[in-house]
């Protein structure tokens, strides 16, 4: 998945979880997200801002 870029992968896992897609397809976005050594809680949290 290092194809497409680390915003492009923060914006589809926002997003995914905003239209509540399928579970699995989200978890896919975090094991990437925590590969690429991002955190989870502090993207979430800057969303809120």
């Amino acid at each position: 998945m290092r194809r497409i870029s680390d915003v492009a992968l923060i914006h589809a896992y926002k997003l995914a979880i905003e239209l509540d897609l399928d579970r699995d397809f989200i978890k896919m976005l975090e094991k990437e997200i925590e590969r690429r050594g991002m955190n989870i809680p502090t993207l979430l949290k800057k969303q809120e801002e």
